[in-house]
């Protein structure tokens, strides 16, 4: 799984100084959680079709980690591997809390889900 993270792990452009290293420090505790729930039944599809696999979501965070809402980007056409990507951010609620000195009261963070990914863990 690929990550592209907006404001809750922002570039530098957003984030003081101060701030960077705990949000470049709370970014893996996060990715590793979704991943670690990410499950899809390779069996079901095709190894010519596993590539093309891909869907990203975006996940709305409350600073205390509590997932408000998720949605769709790009889906990947098919039903069930969408259905694994939503149910893998599901199963990660609540998220590790935002670090201490990042004062957003809720944030946004994409996620890419890519099939051939999760078969290589």
């Amino acid at each position: 799984m690929t990550n592209t993270w907006t404001g809750l792990f922002p570039t530098s452009r957003i984030v003081s100084k101060n701030q960077e290293q705990p949000v470049r420090e709370a970014r893996p505790r996060k990715e590793e959680q979704i991943k670690s729930n990410w499950q899809y039944p390779v069996a079901l599809t095709s190894p010519s079709k596993r590539k093309d696999l891909v869907a990203t979501v975006v996940v709305k965070v409350r600073q205390d980690g509590t997932i408000l809402k998720t949605w769709f980007i790009d889906r990947s056409g098919n039903a069930i591997f969408d259905a694994s990507a939503i149910k893998a951010v599901e199963r990660s609620n609540p998220l590790p809390p935002f670090p201490e000195g990042y004062n957003k009261r809720q944030d946004e963070m994409e996620i890419r889900f890519n099939l051939s990914e999760l078969e290589e863990n």
